[in-house]
């Protein structure tokens, strides 16, 4: 039996206690990290027909597939069809479910443009860059304002298209995500992409002469479920962009998912963490942008292996796993970005 103890006893605390605190702080730490919340959130990027390779049917598609847009059976590539696209959309229903049992919030950018987008190649069929060429149109580029028999009639002026013009890396592509006509299966989310009605989708590109492919260029569509109609124009123009939609959420966590890893994926990064070429300022209240790599691919594997070193350099945290609950195991026990992928060794 233990002794009562005297009134006037001075009890110490154990020397011990401040490490267990600690290490049991660390360990709660450790468990919310692994937990999806009210401030995480999910960005899905362009996963729109256009940017998708040739893909099998399977029932109850989001959307009408018509036989016009069937080759051999399956749903055509796109007209920017990026290798491995069809690889990633499993791992992002799974995201996107995951999401949406935990309450947290999903984002959707669509690139939507008219059909003389300032961003299409003016050149024809023959590209400067034959090698990355598509059996439906050109990848112009890059090239800019010392480039001979550049044809930039029309060109992009936004901020980010003029300092490429000005710098020669200006790439222009094939017609794609067009808004009207024939063509406006391309701009549609795929058809199997989990799309639910609580979706925020924000478009961009929808100005003639701008363009972004950042999604943080985009505004927030006033289309509804499945997100297949047509918005106005002239009503976008006055939408809230998707840095005052994170930031309304007070998103803390920021995941990033889609195509392509090299071009859009790699500028909403950027501006995500306010270090991309557009000048926008970061989201205030974002403290961590993930880029799921396992769920993402890039169109061309050198300007992808460089968009990764990039991000990296940026403090964009960048696992090369598919899954969310391995994506947050890898993340939440990693402790740096840097342990992920690290900066190449000029910016260390």
């Amino acid at each position: 039996m233990t002794a009562a103890l005297e009134p006037d006893t001075i009890i110490h605390e154990s020397p011990y206690r401040g490490a267990e605190k600690v290490r049991e702080l660390e360990a709660l730490k450790a468990a919310r990290c692994k937990v999806f919340t009210a401030k995480d959130a999910l960005l899905v990027v362009d996963v729109q027909n256009d940017f998708m390779e040739q893909t099998p049917v399977y029932p109850n598609p989001l959307h009408p597939i018509s036989e016009s847009n069937l080759c051999s059976g399956e749903i055509c590539s796109g007209a920017l069809g990026v290798p491995g696209s069809s690889e990633i959309i499993a791992p992002i229903n799974e995201w996107i479910n995951a999401f949406s049992e935990a309450g947290s919030r999903v984002f959707a950018s669509l690139d939507w443009h008219p059909l003389d987008h300032c961003s299409f190649c003016r050149n024809g069929t023959t590209a400067s860059n034959p090698t990355h060429s598509h059996p439906k149109g050109a990848i112009c580029g890059p090239q800019g304002k010392e480039t001979e028999n550049f044809d930039y009639t029309g060109k992009c002026t936004d901020e980010e298209s003029n300092d490429a013009f000005e710098t020669n890396t200006l790439m222009q592509w094939p017609n794609h995500c067009q808004q009207v006509g024939d063509a406006a299966f391309g701009s549609r989310f795929h058809p199997y992409l989990a799309v639910n009605p609580h979706f925020t989708v924000v478009k961009k590109g929808f100005d003639l002469t701008l363009d972004s492919y950042s999604a943080f260029g985009g505004v927030e569509s006033k289309q509804g479920f499945p997100f297949d109609t047509e918005d106005d124009i002239e009503s976008l123009k006055g939408q809230r962009d998707l840095k005052a939609l994170i930031e309304e959420a007070g998103i803390e966590r920021l995941f990033v998912v889609g195509l392509a890893t090299d071009f859009c994926v790699l500028h909403t990064a950027l501006d995500a963490v306010g270090k991309g070429q557009s000048n926008r300022s970061a989201p205030q209240g974002v403290k961590q942008v993930v880029m799921v790599q396992g769920a993402a691919r890039g169109v061309i594997p050198a300007l992808t292996s460089a968009a990764l070193d990039q991000l990296a350099a940026a403090g964009v945290w960048l696992p090369t796993t598919a899954s969310p609950d391995k994506t947050l195991e890898v993340v939440c026990e990693a402790g740096h970005p840097s342990t992920l992928h690290p900066p190449p060794k000029e910016e260390l």
